[in-house]
């Protein structure tokens, strides 16, 4: 973080769990299939940890999301 312009909020802390749940909540944003998500993040099918812990619903969709993850959008048959 010491790189980037950016700052942190005082008191807050970017951890390894941080990452994990930023992809995950910008997978969902994007609607990446549930299941794609839970592949990609290493959760067990049907699992409900990463919906309750790891999916933060304010997260809105965006380029950037599309641009890293959008390989895992449904496409049709």
């Amino acid at each position: 973080m010491r790189h980037l312009t950016r700052r942190k909020p005082k008191g807050f802390a970017y951890l390894g769990h941080s990452i994990r749940s930023g992809a995950s909540s910008a997978a969902e944003a994007i609607k990446v299939p549930r299941v794609r998500g839970d592949w990609l993040g290493g959760w067990a099918p049907g699992t409900l940890t990463r919906a309750k812990h790891h999916i933060d619903p304010t997260v809105g969709p965006s380029r950037e999301a599309v641009a890293l993850l959008g390989w895992l959008l449904a496409t049709g048959s």
